[in-house]
């Protein structure tokens, strides 16, 4: 709807300081849900008349970040992963009011952080979406011995996701 888009654009615009994210919510009642970080039911009342059809619609919720401030975390984690050459995958989680990280191998990860003295913003939260299996695998990483196959160091994040989605699929 038109409304709720323009809504959130004008929260975003005009209310930076403490608008945390707006989305639809469809189970188990259609609301419009928007969080504040404080002072919400002030600020919304600025934007929908409190008789309109929309207000009925309206559930607001606490967020402890806004929206402008994950945007921003969001950008710097990735510009830190970017000059370690560290590779990630992730996004703004409105509805979880924090940035996630999705990464494939958590000890290098932690370790490359450590070396560099990078402590991540508060705000981003870190998934493991695979773990390497080891110096020792359970069979055989080339199994034609005359045929040498590169591997890469660390799993695409990407892939992964798409691998952990296909198998999802078929097992439905």
């Amino acid at each position: 709807d038109d409304a709720i888009g323009n809504l959130n654009n004008q929260l975003q615009a005009n209310e930076a300081d403490t608008f945390a994210g707006l989305w639809l919510q469809h189970e188990p009642e259609y609301r419009v849900v928007v969080a504040f970080t404080r002072d919400g039911e002030e600020t919304i009342q600025k934007y929908v008349a409190e008789e309109s059809e929309l207000a009925q619609l309206i559930e607001l919720r606490p967020a402890q970040y806004t929206y402008a401030q994950l945007e921003a975390d969001q950008q710097e984690v990735f510009r830190i992963l970017g000059t370690m050459y560290l590779s990630a995958a992730g996004g703004i989680m409105v509805m979880e009011n924090r940035v996630e990280l999705d990464i494939t191998d958590r000890a290098a990860f932690d370790a490359a952080l450590a070396a560099a003295n990078v402590t991540l913003p508060e705000s981003v939260v870190v998934n493991t979406v695979y773990e390497p299996i080891g110096e020792t695998p359970p069979f055989d990483v080339t199994p034609v011995p005359d045929v040498f196959m590169p591997q890469l160091k660390q799993r695409d994040v990407v892939f992964m996701r798409s691998e952990e989605h296909t198998s999802e699929l078929q097992s439905h």
